[in-house]
């Protein structure tokens, strides 16, 4: 199997996941059905690791790594619950395009700190995508999701640069920094302890969220793979093939919602793409 198919396979899990999870948490609390998703890409990574996979080797991280591993379970946690928050009134692919907006955030805090000029293609770039989300929310019936999808990409930024550490410190790593999300989930599942939480769970919903968790993970493997074929320096091709699960969402929900998606929100969609493809010749990513 090649890259291109990779990219595209990975593409279509990524927004056959975001839809899932759509449906899944729709009468779901929104803790609970991040909990059941993250359940299922802990799961997932298990059973892939399992003949590698080592409890006694967790000695083995020190001090800095374990700290690594807590913050990205922490924040990704947090980034989760948001986007589980944002799934409740907003389309999947508005929400999955908000979500996005960490790549102009990190790049923005980089120029920042660095003391930097800023490029005219990344302006031009977030000039775009902002245009581009303004009309998605014009067609929206709800503009709750946006603030919540935006609190989702400012919180998976604050731990980009830790995560990366968490990546190169093997799935191992990766596995546990899930459980740790996991853990925080169930927590607050049971620390509101009024019993609607759990009530408002149906089986249906739950194999929904279930099998969004798995594609979520699928994509993530497989655009993984696909960048080994491609070269640490050639990243670009997929990237690029990887942002059409925004326009793939739209299709996809519309066959399971058997509605026809508004212009605004196609239109938004493609002027998203556009900020990204100009965010994407900016930095040669």
């Amino acid at each position: 199997m090649n890259w291109l198919v990779m990219d595209l396979l990975a593409a279509a899990a990524m927004a056959l996941s975001v839809c899932l999870a759509k449906k899944g948490c729709k009468d779901t609390d929104s803790t609970l059905a991040a909990a059941i998703f993250c359940g299922a890409v802990v799961s997932m990574e298990l059973f892939i690791g399992r003949k590698t996979f080592r409890f006694d080797g967790i000695s083995a991280f020190s001090q800095e790594q374990w700290l690594d591993i807590l913050i990205v379970g922490f924040f990704m946690g947090l980034a989760w619950l948001f986007l589980f928050m944002a799934f409740k009134t907003g389309e999947p692919a508005g929400v999955l395009s908000m979500a996005k907006f960490y790549l102009i955030l990190i790049p923005v805090i980089n120029i920042v700190v660095e003391k930097q000029k800023f490029p005219v293609p990344l302006v031009a770039g977030m000039v775009i995508f902002v245009v581009g989300i303004i009309m998605m929310l014009v067609g929206s019936e709800s503009t709750e999701w946006m603030f919540n999808a935006l609190m989702a990409a400012a919180l998976y930024t604050a731990c980009h640069s830790v995560e990366t550490k968490v990546i190169d410190s093997g799935s191992y790593a990766v596995c546990i920094s899930h459980m740790v999300s996991l853990f925080i989930f169930l927590m607050i599942s049971l620390v509101k302890g009024n019993g609607e939480t759990f009530k408002s769970l149906t089986f249906a919903h739950g194999m929904l969220l279930l099998f969004a968790g798995y594609a979520f993970k699928g994509s993530m493997i497989l655009y993984n793979n696909s960048l080994k074929l491609l070269g640490m320096h050639s990243h670009t091709p997929a990237i690029r093939i990887n942002r059409l699960d925004i326009l793939l969402a739209i299709v996809i929900y519309g066959l399971f919602t058997r509605k026809k998606p508004s212009t605004k929100l196609i239109v938004g969609a493609v002027i998203v793409v556009a900020a990204l493809e100009i965010l994407t010749f900016s930095f040669k990513m």
